[in-house]
């Protein structure tokens, strides 16, 4: 009996001293660098530290531990490809760049070859084209012509008892009567893009009376001026300067091509403005809108929105200049077309040979033709140059 009571106390001591010692189960979470095999429950920790998780370096970071952040030897730095024309200084490892691209070095588009980078060999377009379009033959029986729009053209005869609208082989579409015994003078509006007009102005008695047509030759617009609303003195323009009473006009002065003006022939002076997207008129005492355009120094301004630059002419001189949006010189020729729609325009420096410039200003073409004058049909691709007989040639000029 005594030695079974000692054997079951022995039990229960052993019992007691077990739960003393430890009264949960483990749940061991895994060794880090940073700690042994710890229990989740308890706190209680078996073993040895772990190692390390490094991850490796990269362009910036040397290797380093994810756990502990310890470090191990350096950042590796950028592997730099270099600059080319179009991506700036790339890192073949990580890709970061460096710097700006280093941009094109164009050789301009010319007859034999398109527009190439020197660079890099990048080629845009196709090469220069200048084609002569033969629509010439039936134009030479027109003592003046224009085009208005793609494919039509309006041609005066010698008579001048006729505006005609004609399309490119020469069928008339229709026709404008003009009583040629009347003083008159007539010209083209443009506007932004394709928009254009055909205005004539007859001198009356106090004035000038106007009228308007678009492209299908319809009467879009009539209205009188009066020579003493803008004169507002003791006669009028109309008698007191016999020699030249007519207006003309000046397309496409600001920014957006929207305003055009007339002008008194002999002296210049703006008469009234003609907003071409509503065919509104203001007396030019009344217009308030700042175009900047200063007529005191410039004879002749247009903006060309393909090019984004000015085409114009100081009062005191006969050369003609490019202009940049805030009246810059850019180049001076004595004689220039405004730019076509593929962006090139005929120059030249003695209004005798003609070449052909892009709208980077580089000569593409040299002694193309000829001439003793220069024009630019918009809506189209073409110019044209009158030749030393005073006949327009008319050509293509792209680069697809």
């Amino acid at each position: 009996m005594r030695r079974k009571l000692f054997v079951l106390t022995a039990i229960l001591t052993v019992a007691v001293t077990t739960l003393t010692a430890c009264g949960c189960e483990h749940q061991w979470t895994a060794e880090d660098c940073q700690k042994p095999e710890t229990c989740s429950v308890c706190g209680k920790t078996q073993g040895d530290l772990g190692d390390h998780t490094w991850e490796e370096a990269t362009c910036l970071t040397p290797k380093t531990c994810s756990v502990c952040g310890l470090t191990e030897g350096e950042a590796l730095g950028h592997n730099y490809a270099e600059a080319t024309c179009e991506e700036p200084a790339t890192c073949n490892t990580c890709g970061a760049t460096e710097g700006e691209a280093l941009g094109h070095n164009w050789i301009p588009v010319s007859v034999d070859a398109p527009k190439t980078c020197a660079t890099c060999g990048t080629t845009e377009g196709g090469v220069l084209v200048i084609e002569e379009v033969p629509i010439v033959e039936y134009l030479e029986k027109y003592e003046w012509s224009s085009f208005i729009g793609e494919n039509e053209i309006v041609a005066v005869d010698s008579k001048y008892d006729n505006f005609y609208f004609v399309d490119r082989e020469g069928n008339v579409i229709n026709n404008i009567p003009q009583d040629s015994s009347e003083w008159f003078s007539w010209g083209i509006l443009r506007g932004e893009g394709d928009l254009a007009y055909l205005y004539i102005s007859t001198v009356t008695w106090d004035g000038w009376d106007f009228r308007i047509y678009d492209k299908n030759a319809q009467n879009v617009k009539e209205f009188h001026y009066s020579d003493e609303e803008f004169n507002n003195t003791n006669g009028y323009y109309v008698f007191n300067v016999s020699d030249n009473p007519f207006l003309h006009s000046q397309s496409g002065v600001d920014t957006e091509n929207r305003y055009c003006y007339f002008y008194l022939n002999n002296t210049e002076d703006i008469a009234f403005y003609l907003d071409l997207n509503t065919l509104e008129t203001t007396y030019a005492q009344d217009f308030n809108e700042d175009l900047g355009y200063d007529d005191s120094v410039y004879s002749y301004a247009e903006w060309l929105p393909n090019v984004e630059m000015y085409l114009a002419s100081y009062v005191d001189s006969e050369d003609w200049m490019l202009l940049d949006k805030d009246w810059n010189v850019l180049a001076t020729y004595a004689d220039i077309s405004a730019f076509n729609e593929a962006g090139f325009a005929f120059a030249s420096s003695d209004k005798e040979n003609y070449f052909i410039i892009d709208s980077d200003l580089n000569v593409v073409a040299d002694n193309v033709i000829q001439g003793t004058g220069s024009a630019f049909l918009r809506a189209s691709h073409m110019l044209y140059v009158s030749n030393e007989e005073k006949k327009p040639h008319y050509y293509n000029i792209t680069a697809e």
